[in-house]
């Protein structure tokens, strides 16, 4: 899945999920955020945003897997 484009220009990014070993699944994302600085306070924030946003979605991940059984 890709993402971006004419409306948001200052950021883009693709995810893609691949079949892993024993019927789990890897999913690899890429975001770039095209106005940001690499560095400094606003820069901290982004990565502790992100940072969170994918925890939360490891912790749904599990969720899910442990309900299923």
């Amino acid at each position: 899945m890709e993402w971006g484009g004419r409306d948001h220009p200052d950021y883009s990014g693709w995810l893609q999920v691949s079949d892993a070993a024993a019927g789990t699944s890897e999913v690899t994302v890429h975001i770039s955020l095209l106005d940001e600085p690499d560095t400094g306070t606003r820069a901290d924030e982004v990565r502790g945003l992100l940072d969170r946003s994918l925890d939360s979605l490891a912790d749904e991940v599990q969720r899910r897997v442990s309900d299923a059984g």
